[in-house]
């Protein structure tokens, strides 16, 4: 696409950080989240939703920490989904006292808890 000129756009982008993410290839991934800042593109909550889903599936629970501020220093503000996400990863990895966090911070913010997260299966836990 760039070679002939083209600019892709943010799907494409979160297209290709995923699925760097999801294998794995962190540097990758972060090399073209910081190209959509050098182009000006704007990162949305879905762009850093699937890098907070790869940290949590490769059990890097700092860097979820990480993206969390590293995305709200870049202007993208989480929103309910992005809470729900972190307290399902939270939990998968154990991190109880971080989800419960998380979980009292979007009961006062007043943001919706979705059942998927709050239905998780007791055998993650243990």
């Amino acid at each position: 696409m760039k070679a002939r000129g083209l600019r892709p756009c943010l799907q494409i982008y979160n297209s290709i950080i995923h699925g760097y993410s999801r294998n794995g290839k962190f540097d990758e991934a972060l090399l073209f989240l910081e190209e959509m800042k050098e182009i000006n593109l704007a990162r949305h909550t879905d762009t850093y939703g699937g890098l907070i889903q790869a940290y949590g599936k490769h059990k890097m629970y700092d860097e979820i920490s990480t993206c969390l501020k590293n995305m709200k220093l870049g202007g993208c503000s989480p929103n309910y989904i992005t809470y729900n996400l972190l307290i399902r990863e939270f939990a998968r990895g154990g991190l109880l006292e971080r989800m419960e966090r998380l979980q009292k911070s979007m009961l006062l913010k007043r943001m919706h808890l979705q059942s998927s997260t709050t239905c998780l299966p007791c055998s993650r836990f243990t």
